[in-house]
């Protein structure tokens, strides 16, 4: 209508916005919904219950991390130490018992050796074949470890009195184990009972 005034016609000026808004008052509608909603959601999501519950879930899946992991490491320190434990007696009780293979290796080369046993007869052990033996132990350590079945496993033998002095000792145990075990026998060495230590051990 134009000014009752003057009598001049009113001119109505538009936005594009308006304009739009005019023209298409649905979409209008459509989209100012939309972009209510789309707030609505980003205020759900960034909401104080909804981070403290996210916090809480990242804490409980670090638990549950640590805790598989402390699981796993004894699940596998459990295998090791009954491993050791068998090995332990696969080593010690031929060292005792039997002379080896061949009987006189102590007499031969390291190659020539086949199986070390340190008996004369059982639980008497042969002077001779403990010094040679404790000669291979400390001379070629990492080739002997593999001829009695030790694998990645540490030894060390031990000929002690009962009074724990030290007669004979060869091989290595390395400080850094995470498992070892000791196995005991008793035994003549020279006229004399002594107490056969074998030491095993192992080291990640």
């Amino acid at each position: 209508m134009g000014n009752k005034k003057t009598g001049i016609p009113r001119v109505h000026f538009f936005s594009a916005g308006n304009l739009w808004k005019r023209l298409h008052p649905k979409k209008h509608f459509f989209s100012a919904g939309f972009f209510a909603w789309q707030k609505k959601v980003r205020g759900q999501f960034f909401s104080p219950d909804l981070i403290i519950a996210l916090i809480i879930f990242i804490v409980i899946m670090a638990f549950f991390s640590v805790s598989s992991h402390a699981v796993a490491v004894q699940i596998d320190l459990y295998y090791t130490k009954n491993s050791l434990e068998e090995i332990s007696h696969t080593v010690l009780n031929p060292l005792v018992s039997f002379s080896g293979n061949p009987f006189n290796w102590e007499l031969n080369s390291f190659e020539d050796l086949n199986f070390v046993g340190l008996a004369k007869e059982k639980n008497i052990l042969d002077p001779v074949k403990v010094d040679k033996f404790v000669s291979f132990l400390d001379n070629n350590y990492d080739a002997m470890r593999l001829k009695m079945g030790l694998g990645k496993y540490d030894f060390k033998f031990e000929l002690q009195d009962f009074n724990g002095s030290i007669i004979k000792q060869g091989g290595t145990i390395s400080q850094d184990f995470i498992s070892r075990i000791v196995q005991k026998r008793i035994a003549s060495y020279e006229n004399k009972q002594v107490i056969v230590r074998g030491i095993i051990s192992y080291a990640q």
